[in-house]
């Protein structure tokens, strides 16, 4: 078939146009290439051997292409270059399976396109079938996933604090610990308490608590690491978890911790100078078959036991 031809035909099945067994008028071919070409998806055909036969303006604009510099090109300049493989392979599993049509991509498990200046976007793709070609029509996910993600994020961020709330340290100790703590080390669970936190709402007011929680948090966010997961477990609770060679460097660092608080003035507000204690309790694992709650009960244990012997101390406690 002449190059002409074959691309007629991809514009063709980008159309929609079908043969009519009745004499009733059919809508005119023009309507159709004014909608195909005023789409906001991007429409792409392509033949057997996945040469792009034909595009719509939104698909050029979308991929960032000149005009015109998409027809005849692989669909694979398209996908990063990672990807081609296993992209390849889907297109002929597909040009050779039963179905007519599949949606790759949705806006939970979403597929990556490549733009002509080689940055990637977040696409859902609907790909159809007729003969030996196909006909892909694409949609502009990003925004839409970057705003779910900022959702998720504010979704699993305590405001007062800024730090991560049980709810997202949970989700990401879960990860974490099914990734493993790496070589040659142990997760270490500590639980931090701020000591006598009721005095300082009763004497200074619930902002001045509020001053507390925060002040608290940056401290934590400073001491600890940046690959440690620190949040506010609720009230004037916070825990951490981290992954380190052994008890004796578990120990250590929940002490300078507690050090840090003690020796630092918080601000609680204009005129409000505040000293504050935190006892910590701390315990590594999990065991063998021992849940996150289980883990975190532990470590609960082990800060009530810190604060019945005085408060402003590390207790470790074995399991």
């Amino acid at each position: 078939m002449a190059p002409c031809c074959v691309a007629h035909e991809g514009m063709t099945m980008a159309l929609g146009l079908q043969k009519r067994e009745s004499t009733e008028a059919a809508p005119q071919p023009g309507l159709f290439r004014t909608i195909v070409e005023s789409v906001t998806d991007g429409i792409v055909v392509i033949d057997e051997r996945s040469t792009i036969l034909y595009c719509n303006p939104a698909a050029e604009r979308l991929f960032g292409w000149p005009d015109g510099e998409l027809a005849g090109r692989p669909i694979d300049v398209l996908v990063p270059e990672e990807y081609r493989p296993r992209h390849q392979f889907r297109v002929r599993a597909f040009a050779h399976g039963e179905a007519q049509s599949r949606r790759m991509g949705s806006r939970q498990a979403h597929i990556l396109g490549q733009r002509y200046d080689g940055s990637e976007i977040s696409l859902g793709i609907t790909i159809l079938r007729s003969g030996s070609m196909m006909m892909a029509v694409i949609r502009d996910l990003s925004d839409w996933i970057r705003e779910n993600r900022e959702l998720e994020r504010l979704a699993n961020t305590d405001p007062l604090s800024g730090l991560q709330n049980r709810r997202g340290f949970s989700e990401a100790a879960e990860r974490a610990i099914r990734k493993g703590p790496g070589e040659d080390c142990r997760f270490f669970l500590l639980m931090l308490d701020i000591d006598f936190f009721k005095q300082v709402n009763d004497r200074h007011g619930h902002d001045a608590g509020d001053a507390a929680i925060r002040n608290v948090a940056v401290v934590m966010r400073e001491a600890l690491r940046s690959k440690d997961l620190v949040a506010r477990w609720g009230g004037e609770e916070f825990v951490a978890l981290l992954s380190l060679n052994g008890r004796k460097e578990a120990l250590m660092v929940a002490e300078r911790l507690r050090m840090r608080i003690a020796s630092t003035t918080f601000s609680g507000g204009p005129g409000v100078a505040l000293g504050m204690t935190a006892s910590i309790g701390l315990v590594d694992g999990p065991g063998e078959g021992e849940s996150l709650d289980a883990f975190v009960r532990r470590a609960d244990l082990a800060l009530y036991e810190a604060k019945a012997k005085g408060r402003n101390r590390v207790v470790f406690l074995s399991p």
